[in-house]
């Protein structure tokens, strides 16, 4: 088996030892309690005495992969061991452990009950999150934590700049992930809509799709050249624009099942559970297996951004006596978050790990959100609006409309399809959104990618008292929230 062979490239276990170990570990997994030679002879098929497996283990205790607690006792794993029984787990093929799986009975059972609760309607992401977190936990018997996305690619897609008032003017910075931010840019001297435009044909052209590193000096440079009596708006668009990029989101930190820890008589020290429990419950020093993890060397490739942290690798104090199991899940865009499972060192990994890899398929899946594509006033072309079998047209040709297509130019630049109302709304349903056919307005926009021209439909729906519209786009079943703000500015009101 692959497994035992990449047990024997430590170089000083051969294929018997590996078997010992092996069955030290699992036994010890299912009881909690040390393993002694005798339970070794009933659970193995090397049909060889006591004494030979004492030897055995007493050579495994030596190079450090099995202990013994106290005189007369059996052995346990030691956090060596651990690890060399995880990355043996790890470095299965997907086929093999799913022939392995099949032979869980019960658990199976459990994991297929995860999709039917993550499938239930959710009003939010967040909520989406909680509930993952509350599902692994029950599903695994441990502790658990979930992380909020955070935007991995910064990249700038779109800047639109707006006049508000006769001295200031509207930056509306959008990047990947649909990170949005607004910026209010006060200015000395007037500028017209025509060199409003030209300001915003230059910000587009020269600084989309690039990274914050990638805006060096010379860039800048010749962008405020470009501007000339502008240059000004053009610094304070840039400064807005690396505030937005540097600038992290809030890390939110999910949990639950934290009570489990009692379970396991390792655990519930009262001054381990206690340290435990407040990491779990104050979250701050959780982020510590996020910033870990971001800076991992490892391919998300080999095991699907899967870790494992056994006892002191722990990058949080509170866990030196647990493992730690972390996986990223991905939404879209680059939006990235990070799963995690506390428990005892002597968990079931291979349920974990099989846990983790259906979770981050089914999130996937739930949580998959619709592409938007970027649109400004550069690319825009025209923008067709029906309500009530009556048509309003924006044409970018029309040079009489230069202003009102950089209007809503700039509202279908600020979209951002991440707040979510219903991931699958049913058709009787979408009156309540005022997204039926007979009450949505319809936005049918023509813009320009790669060269050629492309077509998108937005519905707009009605109100939901809060300061946000219903919105959807064509051919998906997900009803996200977008504000009245951005919402009046599609239509131009």
């Amino acid at each position: 088996m692959k497994g035992e062979d990449a047990m024997e490239t430590d170089g000083r276990l051969d294929d018997r030892k590996v078997k010992i170990l092996k069955a030290v570990i699992q036994n010890y997994l299912d009881t909690g309690e040390p393993v002694g030679s005798r339970t070794i002879s009933k659970l193995t098929d090397l049909q060889l005495s006591s004494a030979t497996i004492r030897n055995e283990m007493a050579d495994l205790e030596e190079l450090g992969y099995i202990v013994q607690p106290h005189t007369s006792a059996g052995r346990i794993p030691t956090d060596k061991g651990y690890r060399l029984y995880v990355d043996d787990l790890m470095a299965q093929k997907e086929e093999e452990i799913s022939l392995r799986e099949q032979q869980v009975g019960d658990k199976e059972k459990e994991l297929d009950s995860m999709k039917d609760a993550l499938s239930e309607k959710v009003d939010r992401v967040e909520e989406l999150l909680q509930n993952v977190a509350k599902v692994l936990a029950n599903n695994t018997n441990y502790a658990t934590m979930i992380t909020t996305p955070k935007v991995t690619g910064n990249k700038l897609r779109f800047v639109q700049l707006s006049q508000l008032e006769p001295n200031k003017l509207l930056a509306v910075i959008v990047m990947e992930g649909n990170l949005i931010r607004n910026k209010v840019i006060t200015i000395s001297e007037d500028i017209s809509p025509e060199n409003l435009l030209k300001l915003n044909l230059l910000l587009n052209t020269t600084l989309t799709g690039l990274t914050l590193q990638e805006m060096h000096l010379g860039l800048i440079s010749k962008m405020e050249s470009q501007a000339g009596e502008h240059m000004g708006i053009v610094k304070e668009v840039l400064d807005a624009i690396v505030e937005t990029i540097s600038k992290a989101d809030d890390l939110k930190i999910y949990t639950s099942g934290a009570t489990n820890i009692f379970k396991y008589p390792e655990l519930s020290d009262s001054g381990k559970a206690s340290e435990l429990i407040y990491a779990l419950e104050e979250k701050q020093g959780l982020s510590g297996l996020v910033n870990d993890k971001d800076g991992s060397d490892e391919t998300e490739d080999d095991n699907h951004g899967i870790q494992v942290y056994i006892g002191n690798e722990a990058p949080v104090e509170s866990m030196k006596d647990c493992s730690v199991v972390t996986a990223t899940y991905e939404l879209q865009d680059g939006m990235r978050g990070t799963i995690g499972i506390i428990g005892p060192k002597r968990m079931d990994y291979e349920h974990v790990l099989k846990s983790m890899k259906r979770l981050q398929t089914e999130l996937d899946q739930i949580a998959q959100l619709d592409t938007y594509p970027s649109i400004g006033s550069g690319n825009l072309k025209k923008e067709v609006i029906t309500q009530n079998g009556e048509t309003i047209t924006y044409d970018s040709e029309n040079e009489d409309q230069e202003e009102d297509v950089a209007a809503v130019a700039g509202g279908l630049g600020a979209v951002k399809l991440s707040e979510v109302a219903d991931y699958s709304v049913d058709d009787v349903d979408l009156a309540g959104y005022g997204l039926d056919d007979t009450s949505r307005i319809t936005v049918e926009v023509t813009y320009t990618s790669d060269a050629k021209d492309q077509t998108m439909t937005l519905y707009i729906g009605g109100e939901n008292g809060s300061g946000d519209r219903y919105v959807m786009m064509n051919d998906s079943r997900i009803v996200y929230l977008i504000s009245d703000e951005i919402c009046n500015n599609i239509l131009n009101q």
